[in-house]
Parts: C-alpha cells; sequence; structure tokens
C-alpha cells in the first residue's frame, strides 16, 4: 500500500507545476497583453473590478464598493452573454432538426 501511495502521490507533485503554469500563467499572461485597444482596456479593468469583488478581506463601502459593483456588472454582462450564446446553440440545432424533419423526413415542404 505505501508503495503505490507514494508512487501516486510524487506523480501527482510532479504534475502540479506543469498544469498550474499551463492553465494559469498562460491566461493569465494572455489577459494581461496589453493591446492598444479599446477592447483590452475594457477587458483588463473588468478582470480588476471582477478580482476586486471577490476580495473579501475589507468591506465594500466608499470607493472600494463602487468598484466591486462595477465588478457584479461586469459578471452579470459575462454570464448573460454565456447564457444567450447557449440559447442561440440550442436553437441552431432544433433549426437543424426541424429541418430535416419537415423536409427529408416527412416531405411536408419541398
Amino acid at each position: 500500500r505505501i508503495p503505490i501511495a507514494f508512487v501516486v502521490g510524487s506523480y501527482a507533485g510532479m504534475s502540479i507545476s506543469p498544469s498550474f503554469q499551463a492553465n494559469i500563467f498562460e491566461q493569465t499572461r494572455s489577459t494581461l497583453h496589453i493591446a492598444l485597444s479599446i477592447s483590452s482596456f475594457i477587458m483588463i479593468f473588468g478582470v480588476i473590478t471582477t478580482l476586486v469583488y471577490f476580495f473579501f478581506s475589507k468591506e465594500h463601502k466608499g470607493f472600494l464598493g463602487r468598484t466591486a459593483n462595477v465588478g457584479i456588472w461586469f459578471i452579470m454582462i459575462a454570464f448573460g452573454a454565456s447564457f444567450g450564446y447557449t440559447v442561440m446553440a440550442r436553437i441552431s440545432l432544433l433549426i437543424g432538426r426541424m429541418n430535416f424533419l419537415l423536409y427529408d423526413w416527412l416531405g411536408v415542404i419541398k
């Protein structure tokens, strides 16, 4: 039992660093890659205000509260866009199935 636990633990420990570097560092570097455009400024501003919203060490009053409020709005916009994309994908699948049923299978529409 102990040798198997040692092997599993050592391989798990060796895989943490590459996965952390690939997932966390690369995404952070890509987010902070500053291009000279308004969309990158909005992205960085949204990331910072969203991180301020999840900063629970200080009470959200004053400037920190207003910044956290902006972060909430960015989160709501992102979740709304994600939900909208999901609905569009489902409607697209429905249109494809209805097209198959009405044109090919039933032959109602020629």
